[in-house]
């Protein structure tokens, strides 16, 4: 549910106003302008502070410029939806579980690397009857980053067992439908 931060009225008589809320596990900013929506983001800084009228725009989001009181406000509310969000335990087992995946997926990038150098040895031995072997020891980035990945499975024995669950429910609901 967005929360709003701060409200005013713009030199021009516009109605402003600044939400926060969550969008995809991250706290956003929303601002909008006479009741419409102008975009979600985090402030994004100007290069240079812009004069208008009588104030000090320093950030922005959307279309609607902020003073530096202003961002001070959104980023403190930000901050406090962020450790809310981060707080809840669904957030904290999809952070667990891509960090899992990417703990996962470094093994297949290097299995691709020392395939792909392979490759590139036999082809440069046709092509020149010789060839260097690639100065990487892939045997060894793949043992530590399997490593890696069964230190995470030890500390996070949790995390494993919701995948094997979602797997197990993803598999019965296609049996399901068979």
């Amino acid at each position: 549910m967005p929360e709003t931060i701060v409200t005013w009225t713009a030199g021009n008589g516009s109605a402003i106003k600044i939400e926060v809320a969550e969008y995809l596990d991250s706290a956003v900013a929303y601002a909008s302008v006479n009741g419409k929506h102008e975009i979600g983001s985090k402030p994004i800084m100007l290069d240079a502070p812009v004069k208008l009228g009588g104030n000090v725009v320093v950030a922005r989001i959307g279309n609607v410029g902020l003073t530096q009181e202003r961002l001070d406000q959104v980023l403190a509310a930000m901050a406090t939806a962020q450790d809310e969000i981060d707080a809840r335990p669904d957030v904290q087992m999809r952070k667990l579980i891509a960090q899992r995946a990417a703990l996962a997926e470094k093994i297949g990038y290097v299995m691709d690397a020392a395939h792909e150098a392979h490759m590139a040895l036999i082809e440069t031995t046709s092509a020149q009857g010789f060839a260097m072997s690639s100065p990487r020891d892939f045997a060894t980035e793949e043992k530590a980053a399997r490593a890696r990945l069964a230190e995470f499975d030890a500390a996070h024995p949790e995390v494993v067992a919701k995948i094997e669950a979602d797997r197990a429910e993803a598999t019965a609901r296609f049996l399901a439908t068979d």
